[in-house]
């Protein structure tokens, strides 16, 4: 009943914005994050990238969030900031040149022919399935789905393996692909500020400079109750021993998933970049998100912790074998331990190398610049096919 209602109310909607079209479109980059949950993700670092840009000097920049307020420090006369799905975010939507979002949104909004929308997604590799191939999505979310990639001009793809299972299989798309890697990867390729986003992340969360900062972040589940909790005392003592040093674990929620407090963890869900939390961490703990894709470039050791794992592939499911990524995958408290314990850094190397390869992975740090040129050639030119 609810999804019924919800493609009513697109089609409904998308009448009365009808006539919004009558207005000429203008030079506006428009940026949307998780349907406006958060400024992150994909497009903060394109706008970070193309704010800089003298390309654009005569561009404004929209922003669209739930919670405008509070992101204030944003708005200046480059960057306007709108609420989301509000008539001002409709009107911003129907008359910039360039809309740039990182999610599947509603497709109420009527498209013009020179406009331009780019679908950075939020997830690089290749792993879970998504889209069109969720097992336990409904029709009318998938025909919403469909709809909104109808009028996607570019997809930008992280791999060759996420171009054909994700965005061509998943999405069913067929229209133009920047293999470029994802923007917000390109601050994990710059080696050279690693250091200083690590020192930046450590006094802000007020944590010892020598600890050893290990990052727990599991993805988001149709179902929380089947997530076991780790047996942290017990995974605390296995870390100080195998790397002789004092352990700080950071809990970082899903944005869409319970933000509980776990004891003795210092809950980070708040912190409002999660590729500072990658580059300041010197382990991550995870299990399906595509936080590990970001992570493996660092080549720092990352754990999945996967106690749900059969009902997750029962109801999601994966693009290839979870126990081909490379990754050590642990079921349960035990296993996780001894993935600890056996932990080999030379050969974790290796498996990442191999992983990138067989993926045919396009992230080169460079992401930012090559949707940059992309955009240039468009505002220029129209389409660059």
């Amino acid at each position: 009943m609810k999804e019924c209602l919800k493609t009513f109310l697109m089609y409904i909607v998308k009448i009365l914005l009808f006539p919004l079209k009558i207005f000429p479109i203008r030079n506006y980059i428009m940026f949307c994050s998780n349907s406006g949950d958060s400024y992150s993700c994909n497009p903060k670092y394109l706008y970070n990238y193309l704010i800089q840009e003298d390309n654009y000097i005569n561009y404004k920049f929209i922003w669209a969030f739930k919670n405008p307020d509070k992101y204030h420090f944003l708005s200046d006369n480059k960057t306007i900031l709108c609420k989301y799905r509000s008539l001002k975010f409709y009107y911003f939507k129907v008359v910039s040149k360039i809309y740039i979002s990182n999610s599947i949104e509603g497709n109420e909004t009527p498209k013009k022919k020179k406009q331009i929308r780019i679908q950075t997604w939020h997830g690089g590799g290749c792993y879970k399935r998504v889209g069109l191939s969720e097992k336990k999505v409904g029709k009318l979310y998938k025909l919403r789905t469909k709809n909104n990639i109808k009028n996607t001009d570019y997809f930008v793809s992280s791999s060759k393996l996420f171009s054909k299972f994700v965005i061509n299989g998943d999405f069913g798309y067929t229209g133009s692909i920047i293999n470029c890697g994802m923007p917000r990867n390109d601050i994990l390729l710059d080696y050279d500020k690693s250091k200083y986003i690590r020192d930046k992340v450590v006094n802000e969360l007020k944590i010892e400079k020598e600890s050893l900062i290990v990052l727990y972040a599991p993805t988001w589940r149709y179902d929380e109750s089947k997530i076991e909790n780790i047996d942290f005392d017990k995974l605390v003592v296995t870390l100080e021993n195998k790397f002789n040093k004092k352990v700080v674990i950071l809990y970082r929620a899903h944005l869409h998933m319970n933000n509980r407090t776990i004891n003795k963890l210092l809950n980070v869900s708040d912190y409002p970049d999660m590729q500072e939390l990658l580059i300041a961490s010197d382990v991550l703990i995870s299990d399906y998100s595509s936080a590990i894709w970001d992570y493996s470039f660092t080549y720092k050791p990352c754990f999945l912790f996967c106690p749900d794992l059969d009902y997750y592939i029962e109801n999601r499911g994966f693009v290839e074998d979870i126990f081909s990524w490379g990754f050590p995958v642990s079921r349960n408290n035990d296993e996780l331990i001894v993935n600890v314990e056996k932990f080999d850094s030379r050969l974790f190397v290796q498996e990442m190398n191999n992983h990138h390869a067989h993926l045919g992975s396009y992230e080169n740090g460079n992401a930012c610049k090559t949707i940059s040129n992309v955009i240039k050639k468009i505002t220029n030119n129209g389409r660059c096919d």
